[in-house]
């Protein structure tokens, strides 16, 4: 049976720590679900992570797990962290984008199976969070060129989930902005499942 480990922060966490099972219950266990009779999944995302505490956390578990596919979502808290204290942002950006290198050169070392990127995303929901989306437009563009450099899957989701917020409203999709519905979790979900379908038949 194949192994996925999940990395990331708050979207991915989703309460696993409080979960029976480990898995949260947002888009991990969705796909926990549907692949229940061919991979086992591992819930490895934290509550407040930035790039920088998912680069530890492999540091962490790279030795004690042997994954057969690796996912990671991470960015909205780099953006928060950008927009909200007084940071340069286009010097973040940069140093982001290094540092995603990095972890990405760092995963390759003992690792060389798919790895799917997932998009960070935001909502317009406070309407304080569209002050973000230029930044975040440039972080998806690094992220997505840096899957192309380094030959791995790249998950797109914002415009997605925009489109259908613009549709059955941003409530349905989301509780603040930033976290989940289990609608919106969802919508990950089958964009994770379809895009792993797609991995699977390039390897």
């Amino acid at each position: 049976m194949k192994q996925i480990l999940f990395l990331g922060d708050s979207i991915t966490d989703c309460g696993h720590s409080f979960d029976p099972r480990n898995l949260g219950y947002g888009y991990v266990k969705i796909i926990s679900q549907h692949l229940e009779s061919e991979a086992s999944v591992i819930n490895k995302g934290i509550d407040g992570f930035t790039l920088s505490s998912v680069k530890r956390m492999w540091n962490q578990v790279k030795d004690h797990y042997s994954p057969d596919v690796i996912s990671i979502l991470v960015g909205i808290n780099d953006i928060y962290m950008m927009e909200t204290t007084g940071m340069d942002i286009p010097f973040a950006l940069e140093e982001f984008k290094i540092s995603y290198k990095t972890l990405l050169e760092s995963i390759r070392k003992s690792f060389h199976g798919p790895i799917i990127l997932m998009e960070p995303f935001v909502f317009p929901q406070p309407m304080e969070y569209k002050n973000w989306f230029d930044s975040l437009t440039k972080m998806n563009q690094i992220i997505g060129n840096i899957a192309e450099q380094y030959n791995v899957t790249y998950i797109p989701l914002w415009n997605t989930l925009l489109d259908r917020a613009s549709k059955l409203g941003y409530a349905e999709l989301t509780t603040d902005g930033v976290h989940l519905t289990q609608e919106g979790h969802k919508i990950l979900a089958d964009a994770w499942i379809t895009a792993y379908k797609n991995t699977k038949n390039k390897v």
